[in-house]
């Protein structure tokens, strides 16, 4: 657990020297909805193919 918590600190650290912090911030809350939203795509199409398989099924 510590390896992978221990780094996201230092990074946080680092970001408020860098003076793009505010950019840096709005691309990784980005990239975060985008995998969100592509996670939510898949079990959205998963859920769809499966009522699909289920009602051709019957």
């Amino acid at each position: 657990m510590d390896e992978f918590t221990m780094p996201c600190p230092k990074k946080v650290m680092h970001d408020k020297k860098v003076p793009l912090t505010n950019c840096s911030i709005i691309m990784g809350e980005l990239g975060f909805l985008i995998v969100i939203g592509i996670n939510q795509i898949c079990v959205f199409y998963s859920l769809l193919m499966a009522v699909y398989t289920s009602k051709f099924r019957l």
